[in-house]
């Protein structure tokens, strides 16, 4: 059996007795994220808002020991000259060996150490801020299970913790999905919301539910069906354009047709399976270089049946 997908539906039960659940609170919550082999329950807060605050202390106590390094700089650049300072600008031997000759190279020493950590801990928290902001919010299904979950029969955390899943807009937009199988095109989304009895999981295996109200999706029948979606447009946009440039022998009429197929063809790949511009352009170009093909071949009824006398 493929794993399934997961969405709310509060109109789903559980027959027989229910299964003993987990202690409330990290206990069941812990168990309600883990119990989907996909980890789409595995939804956590961002804290944009502290990260950016970190990233600007730490960007602030950079810009600080950077000023604090070229004011000693400039301090040594004027005379009276410090012989020894000098040296030490120009040889990492000689600093590292007086680093504790004078107060002034002493403290440029202990700046310079901790610009190096400061600087390390700066770029890896930007880089993992990077990869934390490229994580996509939760889907609307699967947070809609998810504070079912949590805030049903009261939060299922207290304290700070209480109000972490609000689902007010802001708050929402804060929260990452670590792993999510929702498909973005429009004839999926149409799918999954028309065909939701028939993605559903079998009866079976509803006794394995953590929560009854949150009903599995099977994405494997939803990628079965949108695949069948579009061999079926594919070959009405073919055959169709093909067979009204076979009857039609006005040379304007058949500019039209490849003109209005051509034009259909742009319009699904655009709006219905989301093609970047590149792969949508070549394929139009494709699409209309097989009708223009057709037409030049001189195929009619007519010429058929010149063919066959």
């Amino acid at each position: 059996m493929y794993p399934p997908d997961i969405e709310f539906s509060a109109g789903s039960q559980q027959g027989g007795p229910p299964e003993p659940r987990p202690l409330r609170g990290f206990p069941s919550l812990a168990a309600f994220m883990s119990h989907n082999s996909n980890s789409e329950s595995f939804i956590f807060k961002r804290f944009d808002r502290l990260a950016a605050r970190n990233l600007l202390y730490l960007q602030a106590e950079l810009a600080y020991l950077q000023d604090r390094l070229d004011e000693l700089d400039r301090v040594d650049a004027q005379p009276p000259y410090d012989l020894e300072a000098r040296k030490c600008a120009r040889s990492w031997e000689d600093f590292e060996a007086n680093k504790d000759s004078s107060s002034k190279q002493h403290e440029r020493w202990n700046l310079m150490h901790r610009t190096r950590a400061t600087l390390r801990e700066y770029q890896e928290t930007l880089i993992r801020q990077s990869e934390s902001a490229a994580l996509g919010t939760p889907s609307k299904g699967v947070l809609e299970a998810f504070t079912a979950e949590f805030y049903g029969k009261g939060p299922s955390l207290l304290g700070s913790s209480e109000t972490i899943y609000n689902s007010n807009d802001s708050n929402t937009q804060d929260l990452v999905q670590i792993y999510c199988t929702e498909r973005k095109d429009r004839v999926s989304a149409f799918l999954a919301k028309h065909m939701f009895r028939w993605l559903q999981t079998t009866a079976s295996s509803k006794s394995t539910r953590v929560d009854p109200r949150v009903t599995y999706l099977y994405t494997q029948r939803l990628d079965l069906a949108v695949e069948f979606f579009y061999a079926l447009l594919s070959i009405a946009l073919l055959l169709g354009a093909i067979l009204s440039l076979y009857f039609v022998e006005n040379p304007f009429w058949r500019i039209g047709i490849i003109i209005l197929f051509t034009l259909l063809f742009a319009t699904c790949a655009v709006f219905l399976a989301d093609g970047r511009r590149l792969a949508v352009f070549g394929a139009c170009a494709a699409y209309a270089a097989v009708l223009v093909v057709f037409v030049s071949g001189n195929w009619s009824p007519e010429t058929s049946e010149l063919g066959t006398t």
